[in-house]
């Protein structure tokens, strides 16, 4: 077996096993976001300064942070998957057209 052909498979073999680390990092990182006090939506209620709560409730909607934790994970890892933003709220994103054809929602 070639130098070369040695050398890949060791690449690939290391990129296999920093797989389920990455996805640990992932899901650690979601939790930490979760343990924090409010959530996005008091973020951006905080930066308009007047919303009301049926607009606050219309915000955690359409961000899907009415929805329960686990389906809140897995739409959170869909887009890590998907190459775009983790948070939906960044509404410019380079790699949607490439992975989700223009829509976070076709991705997850």
């Amino acid at each position: 077996m070639s130098h070369t052909v040695r050398r890949l498979r060791y690449v690939l073999k290391r990129l296999l096993q920093s797989l389920p680390i990455i996805l640990a990092i992932v899901v650690v990182n979601f939790f930490l976001l979760q343990l924090a006090e409010g959530d996005a939506v008091d973020v951006l209620a905080g930066e308009s300064g007047s919303a009301t709560p049926e607009y606050m409730a219309e915000l955690r909607a359409k961000f899907g942070l009415d929805q329960p934790l686990p389906v809140q994970l897995v739409r959170y890892l869909g887009n890590v998957l998907c190459l775009i933003s983790a948070t939906p709220f960044v509404t410019t994103c380079r790699f949607r057209n490439w992975c989700c054809k223009g829509s976070c929602r076709r991705c997850f």
